[in-house]
């Protein structure tokens, strides 16, 4: 059950035209459904004027991710033309509402404020102009509603940017942390590489020396050498074995740059 809640949540992130196009059919038979002259009082007859502002007023939301301050201009022109044509709607709100959200999440405050208020300019100048029985609480509600979308779009920006902060100081800190191991085992490798040459120079300096005279001595410094050499290799796969760990991390292609190349 956990797991279908999850794939439903992220829908709309996966898949957001498609979300976006169910959300603007939902709206939209909303829209036409509560522009009905039966369901409300002192109002026109929509008619085919009426209802062809009902679907400006809501079918832009399909574009509302890529164009969202022309979606919401489009859908409050909708919605004011529809009013002032004298007709009402039950739900004909809720398409500019949700055009505010999207503009409050995707741009700033400032442009989002800014449009918002031209928007509820226009709806509010076609209610004046064709709603007789307009009344100020009614205005004042309807703006309230404006107010509250921006601000929660607003908050979900910047929770968005806050979360995109963190997952960037996270990156960050990974990243210091793999380039600090790396320096350490570049250190270590050094150490190690150093080390075990100084010995096989040594012996090697060693049976030179002593091979006519010492065959024993001669014998022991190459298989010191070789043993020596043996642990250096040994030792070397290791750190480079800790090294390539990144590597896997990457994208096939360039991860198969730092492989071992077969012999030809």
């Amino acid at each position: 059950m956990s797991s279908i809640v999850a794939a439903v949540r992220g829908f709309p992130e996966r898949r957001p035209l498609p979300a976006d196009l169910a959300l603007a059919v939902f709206v939209l038979g909303l829209g036409v459904v509560g522009a009905g002259p039966g369901d409300v009082v002192n109002a026109a007859p929509p008619g085919p004027v009426g209802y062809s502002m009902t679907v400006l007023g809501t079918a832009p939301l399909v574009l509302r991710r890529r164009f969202p301050v022309v979606v919401l201009l489009l859908v409050s022109a909708g919605l004011g033309g529809f009013f002032a044509l004298g007709c009402k709607t039950s739900f004909g709100v809720l398409g500019p509402l949700l055009a505010i959200y999207s503009v409050a999440v995707r741009r700033s405050l400032r442009l989002s404020a800014g449009v918002s208020a031209l928007a509820v300019a226009l709806i509010v100048a076609g209610a004046v102009h064709g709603l007789s029985d307009l009344d100020a609480p009614g205005v004042v509600f309807g703006v309230t509603q404006a107010v509250i979308a921006l601000a929660a779009g607003c908050v979900v920006r910047m929770r968005g940017e806050q979360n995109e902060s963190l997952r960037h100081e996270r990156d960050l800190e990974a990243e210091r942390a793999v380039t600090a191991e790396r320096l350490r085992i570049a250190r270590e490798l050094h150490d190690v590489v150093a080390h075990h040459l100084s010995v096989i120079s040594v012996q090697a300096n060693l049976a030179t020396y002593v091979l006519d005279s010492d065959v024993e001595t001669a014998r022991g410094a190459l298989g010191t050498i070789a043993t020596t050499a043996s642990g250096s290799l040994d030792e070397l796969g290791r750190l480079l074995r800790v090294l390539r760990r990144g590597d896997d991390d990457r994208e096939p292609e360039q991860a198969g740059r730092f492989r071992p190349q077969p012999d030809d």
